[in-house]
């Protein structure tokens, strides 16, 4: 019989606790700026993947050095 009280008890508390964080959802903010949750680590997570993609696109580019008073220019290679 007290199993039964406690376990029916447990479940009361349970749910009262869903329905409390249901209507009352816990919200972290940065002093009201903007939240801190799922959407804004999303958000900053693509913008990094963005940056790395356009970094590594860019940082394969082979820059022609040129040489001081010549319209010559090289991409360092060297003739034999």
């Amino acid at each position: 019989m007290i199993i039964s009280y406690i376990c029916a008890r447990t479940v009361s508390e349970i749910r009262d606790f869903t329905l409390q964080v249901i209507q009352n959802p816990l919200i972290f903010t940065t002093n009201g700026f903007f939240d801190l949750d799922y959407t804004l680590m999303r958000n900053v997570l693509g913008t990094i993947t963005t940056f790395l993609i356009i970094l590594i696109q860019v940082g394969n580019v082979v820059r022609p050095v040129l040489i001081e008073n010549s319209t010559l220019s090289t991409n360092n290679y060297t003739d034999n």
